[in-house]
């Protein structure tokens, strides 16, 4: 995220507008830095884990939304995201070790900020996502990732192809769990 894009910027007070606003939302998280995701974009994020499952490949690609706040802190509400081209990067297929080295490329950043400035003009890119086969946690390359693509207040979502939990919610730079 650039500085002009980040999720809290400094100087700059969110808007107010209680939690209560986004009954029926994902959560991660509770209190300052909680992670909303809109339904829907929770679905189609967990389809599109599961295909890339299934093809033996990572998904991957930035969310936009909003940066908010209520009495219990600042939160932020993902309702968009956008996915790199599926198969277009080495690095987004799985090793038969079941090992990956996902990362987005400087093309598909640039491609994908091309397309959300007409598809998302009124929402900030607030971080980014990929995809596991099943449940599991950020490893070296997702921190390093997190800490290129993620201003403070901004998340990056882990999503699973399958388990009963659909994904998980890393935020800031440092990559802490809500």
């Amino acid at each position: 995220m650039t500085d002009a894009g980040a999720a809290f910027q400094p100087g700059r007070e969110p808007q107010f507008r209680p939690r209560s606003a986004y009954v029926g939302h994902e959560v991660f998280g509770h209190g300052g830095g909680a992670v909303l995701v809109e339904p829907e974009v929770a679905r189609d994020l967990r389809s599109a884990a599961e295909s890339a499952s299934r093809e033996r490949r990572i998904a991957g690609g930035l969310l936009y939304g909003q940066a908010l706040a209520d009495d219990d802190g600042r939160y932020l509400v993902v309702d968009g995201f956008l996915e790199a081209g599926p198969g277009e990067n080495p690095s987004d297929r799985v090793s038969r070790e079941g090992l990956d080295s996902f990362t987005l490329s400087e093309t598909d950043l640039r491609l994908l900020r091309e397309d959300a400035a007409r598809m998302y003009s009124a929402a900030l890119e607030v971080g980014w996502w990929r995809t596991l086969a099943g449940p599991g946690e950020f490893g070296p390359r997702d921190f390093a990732t997190q800490r290129e693509l993620v201003q403070p207040g901004g998340a990056g979502l882990l999503v699973f192809g399958s388990g009963l939990d659909w994904g998980t919610a890393y935020l800031g730079p440092d990559g802490q769990v809500p």
